[in-house]
């Protein structure tokens, strides 16, 4: 996706969400790192998840539909960046088998069914041929013919939202880029915390002080890491996806800064996330996921000119150093949390050491490599 320049609005935004006084930066040691380095690593890590794929597929640990396309999404950063046209050409024989199709051709309103919808948008944008869309336009025009897309879940923000601007791109149709924007907006007004800069998994666990869900053991709100993540990556890729002056721009970048400025108060020193953005007691230890989707949100950001690179770069490096000191025995990344629903009260340290899936790998690869591109 292309890169703008920051502007006088993007200032302006970040000057109106700017740090309390007396807020902490985190300092950064001088890197060694280059580019090549992080490219090697996310190379590494790449080749040490997909020897098991198959293998761990068909047992069901990675089955999930949107975490498999999370992985592709990744996969597809690392072949343009790292110049492999093996990786590529396996996510497109991926989704030639497919038939470009979602959720077998039959029209749904269920999003993590869609998760395909960006890849086939992105190579789309690689390879130019329209048929490629088909899939996607049959879903988005039953989700038209709804009025709304269910982002009831925040994960859901994650699904579609850059795919149903690129299709009213390629269609010269606003539609469905307005309808991304009409459900987001609801999404926002029910689960977006605009005080702390967080989202909230779904209604259920909205803070309102005595709704035993909605709280940790100490009474505080719960702001799941992975679920914050996918928002977050999300906004960044609706950001590149759009010009300043598109419908829906000011109101992504207004969210985008208002995370990106909880996020920065609130990573740990060694670099990671917690599980629960809202604990640090409790639920707290390395989470790979969350941290993976931030580092790729963030370094996004910073490359679109709307996070401000001394203060951010960082907040990046220290993320992407935790994430290579998560790496398993064999060289992917662990410390990731299943890609279920899961709630960020049942994490346990010792038992996601060695756990990894598609969706950690792939949004550490989309992290990297938008990493790779700053140093």
């Amino acid at each position: 996706m292309k890169k703008k320049g920051i502007t006088a609005l993007s200032v302006a935004l970040a000057l109106s969400l700017a740090l309390p006084a007396g807020a902490t930066a985190f300092a950064s040691e001088p890197t060694a790192l280059t580019a090549a380095d992080v490219l090697a690593a996310a190379e590494e890590v790449y080749d040490a998840f997909i020897v098991g794929y198959a293998e761990h597929s068909a047992q069901g640990d990675y089955s999930m539909e949107w975490s498999d396309a999370t992985f592709r999404l990744g996969s597809l950063a690392l072949s343009e960046a790292a110049k492999r046209t093996d990786i590529f050409e396996d996510v497109f024989d991926c989704a030639y088998r497919r038939g470009y199709r979602l959720n077998g051709g039959e029209a749904t309103s269920y999003l993590e069914a869609l998760g395909y919808s960006s890849v086939y948008a992105e190579i789309y944008e690689k390879v130019g041929n329209t048929a490629m869309l088909d899939g996607i336009r049959v879903q988005l025009d039953h989700n038209l013919d709804r009025g709304f897309l269910e982002y009831s879940r925040v994960d859901r923000l994650w699904y579609v939202g850059d795919a149903c601007i690129l299709l009213s791109a390629a269609d010269s149709d606003p539609a469905y880029a307005q309808l991304d924007f009409v459900s987001y907006s609801l999404a926002r007004t029910r689960l977006f915390d605009f005080g702390e800069g967080l989202w909230y998994r779904d209604t259920r666990y909205v803070y309102d002080g005595t709704n035993p869900r909605g709280q940790s053991f100490d009474g505080k709100k719960i702001f799941f890491s992975r679920s914050n993540a996918m928002a977050y990556a999300s906004l960044a890729r609706r950001l590149a996806a759009l010009g300043e002056g598109d419908e829906g721009y000011a109101t992504y970048c207004y969210d985008f800064l208002a995370m990106s400025a909880s996020l920065k108060e609130r990573q740990r020193e060694d670099g990671f996330w917690n599980a629960d953005l809202g604990e640090s007691v409790h639920y707290r230890g390395p989470e790979s996921t969350g941290t993976a989707g931030f580092l790729y949100g963030i370094s996004a950001g910073i490359a679109l000119g709307i996070l401000d690179r001394e203060s951010y770069f960082p907040v990046a490096e220290k993320a992407y150093r935790a994430l290579l000191s998560a790496r398993t025995e064999d060289g992917a990344i662990g410390y990731c949390l299943p890609a279920t629903e899961v709630d960020a009260r049942h994490y346990a340290e010792n038992e996601v050491r060695d756990r990894t899936n598609e969706f950690g790998t792939g949004m550490f690869l989309l992290g990297a490599c938008a990493f790779a591109e700053l140093i």
